[in-house]
């Protein structure tokens, strides 16, 4: 599959052969709790969301797809590469907005870092599937973001906080979808 794949149902063996090899990347609604978790954050302007929500997110996708779709079993080094990615991304997130918050600028730090850093970790790990046009979109709008000040608008750091929460939703979204297309009901006892 390549970047201009569509979001249909998944009908030929190499394509769920390719999900199926995607699948920890694909686990959507782990993504999409994630960012209702900082859109709330942002909201209320209290970390506590994001945190126990991004926590609560985790658990019951993991679980979820679990029970639907069985476990599956990553490689050594792909789950070390995923889980030091995800290290540093949230590393250069806080780092960035911590800029946003103490020494707010002409651009947002937040978004100008995880926008491609976002989309950097989508295209290592949908190696097999490709990203869809909507990863792009996502990406490319949440980078964009970062240059809002220089419009004379100047956000909050909630704002920039806030800015992550969409991309994650509509990515989350549009991967769960691939998943379930390709994958169909799931195991015998849910259907």
């Amino acid at each position: 599959m390549d970047a201009t794949q569509h979001i249909g149902p998944a009908t030929d063996l190499q394509d769920r052969i390719a999900v199926s090899k995607d699948y920890d990347m694909l686990q959507g609604l782990i993504t999409v709790g994630t960012g209702i978790s900082i859109l709330l954050a942002a909201a209320t302007r209290d970390f506590t969301w994001m945190a126990v929500g991004s926590c609560l997110s985790v658990a019951i996708g993991v679980t979820w797809y679990e029970k639907r779709y069985g476990k599956a079993r990553s490689t050594r080094s792909r789950s070390a590469v995923t889980v030091l990615f995800s290290i540093l991304v949230i590393l250069a997130v806080v780092i960035a907005s911590g800029f946003d918050q103490w020494r707010p600028g002409p651009l947002l730090w937040t978004p100008l870092v995880a926008g491609p850093l976002m989309l950097a970790g989508k295209w290592a790990g949908l190696r097999h599937t490709g990203l869809t046009m909507w990863h792009w979109i996502s990406c490319v709008a949440l980078t964009l973001c970062a240059f809002i000040p220089l419009f004379g608008y100047h956000p909050s750091f909630w704002f920039a906080m806030g800015t992550l929460a969409l991309p994650l939703i509509v990515i989350g979204s549009v991967d769960h979808q691939r998943l379930v297309s390709a994958l169909g009901k799931g195991t015998p006892d849910e259907q």
